[in-house]
């Protein structure tokens, strides 16, 4: 093989490693890596219950739910994109006879992001084509500490800054000594001599 060709080759090898390189770059991993678990509540039925899942670094998951209702325990699996649309399938597996089987739903919607390690959303509960009924979620990365409603706290916060200010400022006011009580002067009455015309009819005599 000449030289030339040994350079070709050389090029076209370079070219295949780093079209290679650049598809596994490509291949982000998902921003919902982690495990997740919080609660679920039906909007109609008023079932309610917890789950869990583990979502990979491709976005698919698998995990466990419960209903809290009819003691029901079935698990999950799907995917979760980086958008927050989830599309799973389940089945509850375990509890009482009114319930447990081996028939599967899905469930279809979105979660967003409402602060970091801490999803919210609405999920369609299908049987077929059929929806028959919408869970609310509300869930947690494990591991990130659950959080109180901010408008509170930031009542608090606010109430807890204008106090430090009163404070701030009444401490600030000068400090001025009390008022002595200095005595008046008591005044002297002038000397005054009284003289009479003599001319006056009504002068003394």
């Amino acid at each position: 093989m000449n030289n030339w060709s040994s350079r070709k080759w050389h090029a076209v090898l370079w070219m295949l490693l780093l079209t290679g390189t650049g598809h596994m770059l490509a291949q982000a991993v998902s921003s919902y890596l982690g495990t997740w678990g919080g609660r679920w509540h039906d909007v109609a039925s008023g079932q309610h219950g917890t789950l869990r899942f583990t979502v990979q670094p491709n976005g698919a998951f698998t995990g466990t739910l419960h209903n809290d209702v009819n003691s029901l325990s079935g698990s999950w699996t799907g995917s979760l994109s980086d958008r927050g649309l989830i599309q799973a399938d389940y089945a509850y597996t375990s509890g009482n006879s009114g319930g447990a089987g081996s028939t599967k739903f899905r469930a279809e919607g979105t979660l967003h992001r409402v602060a970091p390690g801490h999803l919210t959303g609405r999920l369609a509960f299908m049987q077929g084509r059929y929806q028959f009924d919408a869970g609310d979620f509300d869930l947690l990365k494990v591991g990130t500490a659950a959080k109180s409603s901010p408008t509170p706290l930031a009542s608090t916060s606010r109430s807890s800054r204008r106090a430090k200010r009163r404070g701030a400022k009444q401490r600030a006011l000068p400090s001025y000594p009390a008022p002595r009580s200095v005595p008046l002067p008591t005044p002297t009455p002038p000397d005054i001599t009284i003289t009479h015309d003599p001319s006056d009819p009504a002068a003394p005599r």
